[in-house]
């Protein structure tokens, strides 16, 4: 779902915005902070992950341009309860909290869509939530070597963002897909993963 509309009435407005501009690996706000706006990713790629006690990281999706990130908290008023850090260079258009309320009133379409932002969003970590509980961590690896590649098809996906994505650990990444590559069914290039035809339909089944 693309926000773009949003994303054009925001500029259009040129009022309480901001424009922000962040390195890949800059992070932009972390688990405790409070919001300060809404943000609408203008261009780039933004990874949103939580982590636990143990210091193990859950990704729980990436944000692409048109899209907004940072809306759970101005909405609740609560501290963000996940980081966002940047994949790529990214810029931001960033609308103060005090002005969002008065700024979805006068354009209700846009509330529209972002309330099926949030949809979408809550949809995809409930099939996720499922995924961990009914499958094992081989289809998990599986499902997330799929799904990063439909998110960014250019970007080599490292064996720890693949790991936050299924739930796993590296090391249960880095068997599995020592095993997928001996039945013949990837072939590894350094950090790159090259599937078979045969891979993407055995997963596109499930």
């Amino acid at each position: 779902m693309n926000n773009t509309r949003m994303l054009d009435a925001i500029r259009q407005s040129g009022e309480n915005i901001s424009h922000q501009r962040y390195q890949p690996d800059q992070t932009i706000f972390y688990p405790g902070n409070y919001a300060t706006g809404l943000y609408i990713l203008k261009e780039g790629k933004v990874k949103l992950e939580r982590g636990d006690e143990w210091g193990r990281t859950q990704m729980l999706g990436v944000a692409v341009p048109g899209e907004c990130i940072g809306y759970h908290s101005v909405f609740t008023k609560s501290p963000h309860h996940h980081m966002a850090v940047a994949l790529t260079k990214v810029e931001l258009i960033h609308l103060h909290q005090s002005a969002v309320p008065e700024f979805l009133a006068k354009h209700p379409d846009l509330m529209k869509s972002l309330l099926l932002q949030m949809a979408e969003e809550n949809e995809g970590l409930q099939v996720r939530l499922s995924q961990a509980f009914g499958s094992s961590a081989h289809e998990r690896i599986s499902e997330a070597i799929l799904k990063l590649r439909e998110i960014d098809p250019e970007r080599a996906w490292s064996r720890k963002d693949i790991a936050e994505w299924a739930g796993t650990t590296p090391e249960t990444v880095t068997r599995t897909l020592q095993e997928l590559e001996k039945s013949g069914l990837i072939l590894l290039r350094g950090r790159a993963i090259l599937l078979t035809q045969q891979f993407v339909n055995a997963n596109q089944k499930h």
